[in-house]
């Protein structure tokens, strides 16, 4: 991510527009049919800047403790839907390592499509999708490890609850 320049000209614009928080692109295509409006999308598509951003028209903290609680609520979230993956391959895994192997699988799969979809379609730069593929494989290391630790932990736990019976 690099700083906007003219910073300050392009703020006092978008402030005077009164525009609402959320994502901008420009050109935007035509919300018609309008052949018209469909060849000025074109002209502006080739010929002007190509423009998409989030915008937070009242500013905020940096990094507010609720910030960090949706953070973690997300995180929880993709950690049980990829550990119901698991338990869905079931015998299919039976080694920590295998389990570890699938869910970074998973991982790469979506960092690959999420952020080579970003630098096709949305034409974010190569260091920008590089720095995220990095950030998401890390994690996605990280839960791999943290699922199949806790898939073994479970697994051996049954197995335990079994021999008793």
């Amino acid at each position: 991510m690099q700083p906007l320049p003219a910073e300050l000209g392009v703020l006092a614009a978008l402030r005077g527009s009164q525009a609402t928080s959320g994502m901008y692109i420009y050109p935007a295509p035509p919300g018609s049919q309008d052949q018209a409006a469909r060849k000025e999308f074109e002209a502006k598509h080739e010929e002007w800047p190509i423009l998409q951003m989030a915008y937070l028209a009242d500013g905020g903290p940096m990094m507010p403790p609720a910030k960090f609680v949706q953070g973690l609520v997300h995180y929880v979230v993709i950690s049980l839907l990829t550990a119901a993956l698991v338990a869905l391959a079931g015998r299919g895994l039976p080694k920590f390592g295998q389990r570890f192997l699938v869910v970074f699988l998973v991982s790469l799969i979506a960092t690959l499509w999420s952020n080579g979809g970003d630098r096709i379609w949305w034409f974010h730069s190569w260091g920008y999708c590089l720095g995220n593929a990095a950030y998401y494989l890390v994690s996605g290391f990280l839960m791999a490890f943290v699922v199949a630790s806790l898939v073994n932990a479970v697994c051996a736990r049954l197995r335990l609850v079994k021999q008793v019976n």
